[in-house]
């Protein structure tokens, strides 16, 4: 067995593996095994709820980096040479994604106090 054919077997079988799990993942939302109800919104003590800006916010920029990113790869495969890896993402794209994190788990510390 050659050095290229087991790096292919093992591309294809990671890929054939995560797509199994994006099935399961689809199959749990779509027969309501995996809940989303309430994903952006907090309890309060009085048994209402609210949204939770933390959260928000983070979604928001996690679809915009990734549409951000979609288009970074779009422009890249419209090259003349073959697209042979993924692009790497611009440093301001990923800056914003760890800002956003930050100020989610800031929330999350600051709600515990």
């Amino acid at each position: 067995m050659t050095m290229d054919f087991a790096i292919g077997l093992l591309r294809y079988g990671l890929l054939l593996w995560l797509l199994a799990m994006m099935g399961v993942v689809a199959l749990g939302l779509l027969n309501g095994r995996i809940r989303t109800a309430g994903i952006l919104t907090d309890r309060l003590d009085g048994g209402g709820r609210a949204v939770n800006l933390h959260r928000v916010q983070m979604l928001l920029v996690f679809v915009f980096v990734l549409a951000a990113y979609v288009k970074t790869v779009v422009e890249a495969m419209g090259g003349a040479a073959p697209l042979i890896q993924m692009p790497d993402p611009p440093a301001a794209l990923t800056e914003l994604l760890l800002a956003s994190q930050g100020v989610y788990l800031g929330g999350k510390v600051v709600n515990r106090l």
